[in-house]
């Protein structure tokens, strides 16, 4: 049994594919389609629409309250930012209980009033100059945003409140000049760094198995990109820098993170995100080391053509190889 969360679908083109067989008429084949899921009802309609709406209210609604500000920012005085700062996140607050935090609109809500605070913090530090660093406003930001990222049980929430804590401790190491130390005189920061978010991963997709909000495919999608990014720089560097410590590590790190990641959205379950993006971190590393070898042999003229051949491959290879998973996937 794959431990990535799976749920059997049927795709369109194999409802549609059926439209050649004899007794398969237009009304059958229009329920075969509803019935499968592949062209939702008016209910299923009617819940897309409003999940559109509501994300374009709520967008339009921030933009609107950025531009009232920033247009009258001079002419406020400083009570009235701080009113208006926190009147504002109390009407999100209390439209976000009005609509229940178990509702996706709620849920919304209160994701847009965790992310609030982080402004109001700011205003506080811009207005009295407490001299405080920009690490301390993140880290006091993620404190006060945990209760209601607990209480919302929703997967943006999270990611939003993980990227303020990740945030705050890259701006501390930054600020006390640890981002190149290491961590008990061992790894450095940067590699320990990424084995947190690799551990973080694991713990959410190990979740998501079990806890239904946690189940959606968002939050591990967007921390296997930064994770693997990062280490993808990592390894183009090592190809410039070999003698570079923390790139050594991160090379290192870089393949053993894409044998578990081909092993578990491969070989466990095929997830076609994870897989792209491995492809892609294969062919960036790829055109790193051609890029570092025409650099030493002095061959431009023919690296160029060399590069350009190692992406349309890879790009081809990539296409065919991602489609002939996606097959296996729906078999």
């Amino acid at each position: 049994m794959s431990w990535i969360r799976r749920i059997p679908r049927v795709r369109t083109t194999d409802v549609l594919s059926l439209a050649g067989l004899p007794g398969v008429d237009a009304d059958r084949l229009e329920r075969a389609l509803r019935l499968t899921g592949c062209a939702p009802d008016a209910e299923g309609w009617r819940l897309r629409v409003e999940r559109l709406l509501l994300g374009v209210a709520v967008a339009l609604a921030l933009c609107g309250v950025v531009c009232i500000v920033a247009y009258n920012w001079a002419a406020i005085g400083r009570w009235g930012k701080f009113a208006a700062a926190q009147a504002l996140i109390a009407a999100v607050f209390a439209g976000a209980l009005w609509r229940g935090l178990d509702s996706l609109s709620g849920k919304t809500l209160l994701t847009v009033a965790a992310g609030l605070l982080g402004p109001l913090l700011a205003l506080f530090g811009q207005t009295y100059q407490t001299g405080a660093d920009v690490h301390g406003l993140f880290f006091t930001w993620a404190a006060l945003a945990l209760p209601w990222t607990l209480a919302a049980r929703f997967a943006p929430v999270w990611l939003l409140w993980l990227g303020i804590l990740e945030t705050g401790a890259a701006l501390y190491l930054t600020s006390y000049a640890r981002w190149d130390a290491r961590l008990f005189g061992v790894l450095p920061v940067p590699i320990a760094a990424c084995l947190a978010n690799g551990a973080l991963l694991a713990v959410w997709e190990w979740a998501g198995h079990r806890i239904e909000w946690l189940s959606g495919r968002l939050g591990p999608r967007v921390i296997a990109t930064l994770l693997l990014g990062a280490l993808t720089a990592l390894t183009c560097l090592f190809a410039f820098v070999p003698g570079e410590t923390t790139a050594r590590f991160g090379a290192a790190l870089w393949v053993v993170a894409l044998t578990a990641g081909y092993a578990s959205y491969r070989r466990l379950g095929i997830e076609l995100w994870m897989l792209a993006i491995g492809c892609l971190s294969l062919t960036a590393v790829a055109m790193a080391v051609l890029i570092r070898a025409v650099d030493v042999t002095n061959t431009e003229v023919f690296g160029f053509f060399l590069g350009a051949g190692l992406l349309i491959g890879a790009s081809a290879w990539t296409r065919r190889w991602l489609r002939d998973c996606a097959q296996q996937a729906d078999r």
